[in-house]
């Protein structure tokens, strides 16, 4: 590599481009160039993990499939790939996140500090002039000038979310929050939506066909079939009309845990919007809960609001 261990990522990058430049097989003619090349995707590997202060990653099998299968490609096509990309950029993304942070705890922690020793206000601002020196101290000594560098980060980003693992990752989050934020205030019963997800994600298994990556292809119809489900999820939550307020009552003194039991079963199917992690309420007086509903698009009601009410006297 022609750097010193101590090297930072950017001195580590541009040496392992202008290495591979000339080491990779398809513009090196040597006997020993796929060795060669190799041997500099691994050194790559080792001062990038120390670099970073973790667990060496070129030594996972991924790795050095990965090595392999860029010793194989065209040279051109080599550095215009996923692979390549992602060699060299996506750290910046973390390492920006990573400094703001950093640059966040230097600068709130002392402000925090302040106002439990100094009694208040004064201490607060007090400890704030203090990160403020810290993290100005920080910036000018270019401690972590190299991770936030604007420029890098969006190149980074912008390579990132053409990866199709990345969109799958974001895509799998949406589905989350989708399911427990609108899934569960829909009043379906559980098991249909449960099914619903199963037959979206069979119909998309059989009917796409696969490719070479096995666990990537099943995550990729997984994402896909639940997206699809989502999709229709939001539309019946979002086109809705037809609003109407209903209020349910239950017994506090018979209440174990937040998931509740209305006085005459209501809800009783539906225990997504019966689930509370905090009930608002005095113990042991009888009390309701008041839910805004609305007609979804596709028929199914929806709760798009709710608050405790108690018993008039």
């Amino acid at each position: 590599m022609g750097v010193l261990t101590s090297a930072s990522q950017v001195e580590i990058k541009k040496a392992f481009k202008a290495k591979a430049k000339l080491l990779h097989p398809d513009v090196n003619k040597s006997p020993h160039a796929h060795e060669d090349f190799l041997a500099l995707y691994e050194a790559f590997g080792r001062l990038m993990s120390k670099n970073r202060k973790q667990v060496n990653y070129d030594s996972t099998p991924q790795f050095y499939t990965d090595a392999k299968k860029a010793a194989r490609m065209k040279y051109n096509e080599w550095i215009h790939s996923d692979e390549y990309k992602k060699l060299l950029d996506i750290t910046a993304v973390g390492d920006f996140f990573m400094s703001l942070l950093i640059l966040s705890v230097v600068f709130v922690l002392p402000a925090i500090a302040g106002w439990k020793v100094g009694g208040g206000m004064k201490g607060a601002i007090g400890g704030l002039a203090i990160g403020v020196a810290a993290v100005v101290l920080l910036v000018r000594r270019n401690v972590l000038g190299q991770y936030l560098c604007p420029v890098k980060v969006a190149k980074a980003v912008f390579q990132l979310v053409k990866f199709e693992t990345f969109i799958i990752f974001v895509l799998s989050l949406v589905n989350v929050v989708v399911f427990f934020r609108i899934g569960l205030f829909t009043l379906i019963y559980l098991p249909i939506l449960l099914a619903a997800y199963g037959v979206s994600f069979l119909i998309i298994y059989f009917f796409i066909k696969p490719k070479t990556n096995k666990l990537l292809d099943v995550c990729r119809k997984i994402t896909f079939a639940t997206a699809i489900i989502s999709l229709l999820l939001c539309l019946n939550f979002f086109v809705s009309n037809d609003n109407r307020t209903i209020t349910y009552y239950f017994d506090r003194k018979v209440q174990e845990d937040t998931l509740l039991e209305f006085n005459h079963d209501e809800l009783k199917n539906y225990s997504g919007v019966r689930f509370f992690f905090f009930i608002d309420t005095e113990h042991g007086k009888p009390i309701g809960v008041e839910y805004l509903l609305k007609k979804g698009l596709l028929g199914y009601s929806v709760v798009k609001n709710y608050k405790f009410v108690k018993l008039l006297p």
